[in-house]
């Protein structure tokens, strides 16, 4: 079967197109993500943080699995954390995941974003 969106070859496994689902599941994600920001930018919330290897990224909310900057985390072999949003937590974080944040922060604020400053942070 050829899907009629993309073009794509269905498998007859398959109920659905495995690519058109996938950007139904990104869009979705992303829908989802100014909400946990809101809260995150209140200060009731923490940002969640994966170390993969050297690198910390910041987990998008209800996406265990994806990083702002696109990157795939492991569901396994990842050490997860929840850091507060300031600079020192975006100091931490990957360039991709930072500047994507950052712009996600600017989209949900309409403007340049305040980032609080580390004040008594224990990490």
């Amino acid at each position: 079967m050829i899907c009629p969106k993309c073009n794509l070859s269905i498998p007859d496994t398959n109920l659905a197109c495995p690519r058109c689902a996938q950007r139904r599941l990104d869009a979705a994600l992303a829908d989802a993500q100014p909400e946990y920001l809101r809260r995150v930018v209140a200060g009731t919330w923490d940002m969640q943080l994966a170390k993969v290897g050297p690198t910390v990224h910041a987990t998008m909310f209800q996406g265990r699995m994806r990083a702002y900057c696109n990157a795939a985390i492991p569901e396994r072999g990842a050490k997860r954390m929840a850091w507060p949003y300031n600079s020192k937590t975006l100091d931490a974080i990957c360039v991709g995941c930072r500047i994507a944040l950052k712009q996600a922060m600017e989209d949900l604020v309409g403007g340049a974003a305040s980032i609080p400053a580390t004040s008594s942070d224990t990490h």
